[in-house]
C-alpha cells in the first residue's frame, strides 16, 4: 500500500516532468524584440537541400559522356531524393563562368514546364524549375541565428526615415515609394532598393549597437523559407494550397478558382499587413508572397554548380542581387522555395521590400 509521502513525491515528480514537458518550447524559442518593434525567431543550425529537382543542361551534358562510352544515364541531380539510391553522385562542374542575365526578373515571370519533368520514374522533379536552381545541393548553417519573423513593415522603416537629414529623406521618398507605403503602418514596407535596405540596417545597428543586423544570404534565406521541408513549397507540393499561406497574384494562377478577371486590381493588389497568412513550420511569416525579399548575394546564374557547401555567401558580383520569396504581383511560379529574383541593387518596387537576420554573439 501506498502512503501519503509517496504519493507525495509521484505527484511532485510528474507535476515536475509535466512542466518541463510544457515550458520547454518555450525556453527554446528564444525570441527578441528590438527598439522599433521587430520580432526575431531563433534559427537553429542545420542542413537542407537547396535548388531545384530539375534534368539541367549539366546533367544532359554528362549523361551524353556516358553514353558515349556505354555507360548508363545517371539523370537529374535531385540528392533530396537520393538518398536511398547509393548509385546516384551529385554533379558539381569545375566551371567559373558567369551566364549574362537580364537586367530584371521576379515580376510575373514564371518559367515554362520543364519537357522532362516525367520522363524519369520515380523522381519527382519541379515541373516549374529554372537552369540557375540546378543543381540541387546539400548545403550547411553552420552557426544559428535570428531572422525577423515577419517582413520589415513600413511603420518600422519610418524610424529610420525620422533620423534621415530632409534631403536625404527627400530621395528615398519618391512618388514610387509613395504610392507602394499607403496601406497602414503594419503593410511591409515596398519600392525599398537594395541599397536602401542597407542603409536601414546601418541606422540600426547603430541606433542599437554593434553590428548585429543584416540582409539574409541567399542560402540562409532558402533555409528558414524551407523550414525542413524537400516539396516545391514549403507547405508541400499542391498549388491549390497557396492562399492559405501567401498573398500573390490570383489572376496570374492559372487555376479556375481566384478572382475573376479584373477584381484582383480592385482588391489586392498592393504590400499587405505582415502576418495575416499561415506561417512556415518554423513560425515565419510572409515568406512567400506579399513583398519579394531582398538577400545579401551578388547573382551568378551557375553559381550553385561551384558554391561552397558550408556558409556560401553568393558570388563576387555587385552589378546584381538577388530577391526571394514572391510578392502580391507574382504569380504561384515565384512562391517555389528555390525561384531566385534578380535585379540591379538601385532597383525599386511596389511589391519589393526586405527581411532582416540579427546574429547572435
Amino acid at each position: 500500500m501506498k502512503t501519503r509521502s509517496s504519493l507525495s513525491l509521484i505527484s511532485l515528480l510528474l507535476l515536475s516532468a509535466l512542466s518541463a514537458l510544457f515550458l520547454a518550447p518555450a525556453a527554446q524559442a528564444a525570441n527578441y524584440i528590438n527598439s522599433i518593434g521587430m520580432e526575431f525567431t531563433r534559427i537553429p543550425a542545420g542542413t537542407f537541400f537547396m535548388g531545384s529537382c530539375i534534368y539541367s543542361e549539366a546533367d544532359k551534358k554528362r549523361d551524353d559522356q556516358l553514353k558515349k562510352q556505354g555507360l548508363p544515364a545517371k539523370g537529374p541531380t535531385c540528392p533530396a531524393q537520393d538518398q536511398d539510391r547509393a548509385n546516384r553522385t551529385v554533379y558539381t562542374p569545375s566551371r567559373n563562368s558567369v551566364a549574362a542575365v537580364p537586367a530584371a526578373r521576379g515580376e510575373r515571370e514564371g518559367a515554362e514546364e520543364n519537357a522532362e519533368a516525367n520522363e524519369w520514374p520515380g523522381i519527382k522533379m519541379d515541373p516549374k524549375a529554372l537552369e540557375e536552381e540546378a543543381p540541387q545541393h546539400l548545403v550547411k548553417i553552420s552557426k544559428g541565428f535570428q531572422i525577423g519573423t515577419y517582413e520589415v513593415t513600413f511603420g518600422q522603416f519610418k524610424h529610420f526615415l525620422a533620423a534621415l537629414p530632409a534631403q536625404k529623406r527627400k530621395r528615398l521618398e519618391t512618388e514610387i515609394f509613395k504610392q507602394a507605403n499607403q496601406h497602414g503602418d503594419n503593410a511591409a514596407v515596398a519600392a525599398v532598393s537594395w541599397y536602401n535596405a542597407q542603409a536601414f540596417l546601418k541606422w540600426l545597428n547603430q541606433k542599437e549597437g554593434g553590428q548585429r543586423y543584416r540582409l539574409p544570404t541567399e542560402a540562409e534565406w532558402e533555409y528558414v523559407a524551407r523550414a525542413g521541408s524537400k516539396t516545391i513549397y514549403f507547405w508541400g507540393d499542391n498549388v491549390e494550397d497557396a492562399p492559405k499561406y501567401a498573398w500573390f497574384n490570383m489572376e496570374l494562377a492559372d487555376l479556375d478558382m481566384w478572382f475573376p478577371e479584373g477584381e484582383f486590381r480592385k482588391k489586392e493588389d498592393f504590400p499587405h499587413p505582415v502576418g495575416l497568412k499561415k506561417p512556415n513550420a518554423w513560425g515565419l511569416y510572409d515568406i512567400a508572397g506579399n513583398v519579394w525579399e531582398w538577400v545579401n548575394d551578388g547573382y551568378s546564374a551557375t553559381y550553385y554548380q561551384n558554391s561552397p557547401r558550408v556558409d556560401p555567401i553568393g558570388p563576387h558580383v555587385k552589378r546584381l542581387r538577388c530577391f526571394r520569396g514572391g510578392s502580391w504581383y507574382g504569380s504561384t511560379t515565384n512562391l517555389r522555395s528555390a525561384f531566385r529574383g534578380v535585379n540591379t541593387p538601385d532597383y525599386h518596387s511596389t511589391s519589393l521590400g526586405f527581411r532582416v537576420v540579427r546574429d547572435e554573439y
